[in-house]
C-alpha cells in the first residue's frame, strides 16, 4: 500500500493519586482527517455490472479510542 498518507493524534494526561502512583487518561484518533483511500476496482468477470466498480476502501475510516491506564 504505497502512497497512503495517514495522520494520527494521541493525547495523554497523567493525574497523581496519593499513595497509589498515577492514573493516565488517554485519547487516540486514527485517520484524523478521515481521508478515503479506495481499494482497487473489481476485476470479477462473472458479474458484468460490477466490473471496474470500486466497492471498498483500503483503510478504515476515522477511529477514536479512549482509555484509562493505572500506572503503579
Amino acid at each position: 500500500m504505497s502512497g497512503f498518507c495517514g495522520f494520527a493524534l494521541s493525547i495523554f494526561k497523567s493525574v497523581a493519586i496519593k499513595g497509589r502512583g498515577k492514573l493516565q487518561l488517554r485519547s487516540e484518533i486514527f485517520n484524523l482527517f478521515n481521508r478515503a483511500h479506495f481499494s482497487q476496482p473489481n476485476a470479477v468477470t462473472d458479474a458484468p455490472l460490477t466490473v471496474g466498480r470500486i466497492s471498498a476502501t483500503a483503510i478504515d475510516s476515522r477511529q477514536i479510542q479512549l482509555a484509562v491506564k493505572d500506572v503503579f
